[in-house]
């Protein structure tokens, strides 16, 4: 169906259509009892059949409304499903400028949400766009890879002269493919449809591309109106109807989304905005926080929420960097988000159960968890490395820091001079030479012993 081969018939992708149900449930928005296709024809060179299959007269689903940070809401018109065109890669080829078309997603379903103009600041359409994603992510209807196409962005811009004023002729600015990008290119259009009226001239309907390389937008091609697209209903895909028995099945089997889960985060364990955002970024760190945890609380090491915030730390500040590391390092089919699971749960938890028994610092924790998943092979196996265990022997400590404090005998001198900022460096380079192993606490009594001594020496 795809490249338009006669004899070539659509087919209703069931999924597709659940997980629309499923957005459209998520965003409050009201299914349609009785939906159905249009045939939307144009011509352009991704697009062999001349014509789109998609939904204009009955879309699944219509209203619905974004909340964004602050209390701003943006109000949406409809939610539809369409197939994919191509896709149409420029690049240079000798002399030659080349356009080549890859038809791998023509027929690829689409989800396609569409925004009342509620929008009035780039910062804002950033916003509601990182909303959006956030929650499409959580539901499972896209993996977020924008670099792939799995998520993409049309914006359609226009100014006004005043808040009551009326809105101005639109441009659609297609397929961006970033945050980034859907930021520059509406600063770029922004500007470029204020000189324009400025001097007199007058915004036409235009389709635009973002060109990244040359930070601009390009003409597309003309807008076409409406009655331009030749609507017909898709005689291959009958009318169908949506009862509320299937709404209800979509909705039960729906994942949690992020607000739902920061509310249980916070009401149970006492996380707070910063953490409970920090661990919802994404659902693997959620489903690593949660197999953490339950397998931590049982242990009573801790209270559940002293357990709970010490996971979470770990989970939003110290993981995500190990994980790159070790995906990097041991060239990991499938990237990060491949680590992300029960082998990382267990190891995390063993770690941090040894970190509270006391048997590890806070650095060798970080070293063992990299080297079990970087390696592989159980944590609990390397807990009793003698390279890894924890150093609170004071005498020991003492002669680290006579040590170190004999290497650097001028930053002494203007220690005891003064400069009392210098006993972090000292504190570091006791870490650094015992390799993280050194108990913090020990570390620092130690140190005071050896920088009183040497006080008392230098009198």
């Amino acid at each position: 169906m795809c490249l338009g081969l006669p004899g070539a018939l659509p087919v209703l992708n069931e999924r597709a259509v659940d997980s629309a149900l499923a957005v459209a449930v998520a965003l409050g928005a009201d299914v349609s009892q009785t939906t159905g296709f249009a045939r939307k024809s144009y011509f352009y060179p991704d697009l062999p059949k001349g014509y789109q299959i998609t939904q204009k007269e009955q879309p699944l689903a219509r209203g619905g409304v974004v909340e964004l940070a602050g209390g701003a809401r943006v109000r949406l018109r409809q939610i539809h499903l369409e197939e994919d065109a191509g896709k149409v890669v420029h690049r240079p080829d000798g002399d030659l400028d080349v356009s080549l078309i890859d038809m791998n997603r023509c027929g690829v379903p689409l989800v396609e949400i569409v925004t009342e103009p509620d929008i009035d600041s780039v910062e804002q359409a950033d916003a509601l766009l990182h909303e959006l994603s956030h929650l499409l992510v959580f539901l499972g209807v896209t993996d977020g890879r924008m670099h792939e196409g799995a998520l993409r962005f049309d914006t359609n811009m226009s100014l006004r002269d005043g808040p009551e004023a009326a809105l101005g002729v639109p441009t659609e600015i297609k397929n961006l493919n970033s945050f980034r990008s859907v930021r520059r290119a509406l600063r770029s259009e922004i500007e470029r449809q204020e000189l324009l009226l400025e001097q007199g001239g007058s915004v036409t309907r235009e389709t635009m591309l973002w060109d990244e390389a040359a930070e601009r937008v390009l003409t597309m091609r003309s807008k076409e109106e409406s009655n331009d697209y030749r609507y017909m209903p898709e005689p291959d895909l009958p009318v169908f109807t949506i009862d509320t028995a299937r709404v209800e099945r979509v909705r039960a089997e729906m994942p949690d989304t992020p607000d739902a889960i920061a509310e249980r985060l916070d009401s149970r364990y006492g996380l707070g905005n910063a953490l409970v955002a920090a661990v919802t970024a994404s659902p693997e760190r959620v489903a690593l926080f949660e197999r953490t945890v339950g397998a931590l609380v049982p242990s009573a090491l801790r209270t559940p929420a002293e357990v709970a915030h010490l996971t979470a730390a770990w989970v939003a500040t110290v993981v995500p960097g190990i994980v790159v590391r070790a995906a990097r390092d041991a060239s990991v089919a499938g990237g990060e988000d491949a680590l992300y699971g029960d082998e990382l749960a267990s190891g995390l938890a063993a770690v941090l159960a040894a970190r509270l028994r006391g048997e590890l610092t806070e650095a060798t924790a970080r070293t063992l968890l990299e080297r079990s998943l970087r390696d592989g092979g159980p944590v609990q196996a390397l807990i009793g490395d003698v390279s890894l265990s924890r150093i609170d022997d004071l005498p020991s400590l003492r002669e680290t820091a006579r040590q170190v404090l004999r290497s650097h005998e001028d930053e002494l001198r203007r220690y005891l001079a003064g400069e009392r900022r210098l006993r972090r460096f000292f504190m570091g380079e006791i870490m650094r030479l015992t390799e993280g192993r050194a108990d913090p606490g020990v570390a620092s009594a130690a140190l005071d012993e050896e920088l009183s001594a040497a006080g008392g020496r230098g009198r």
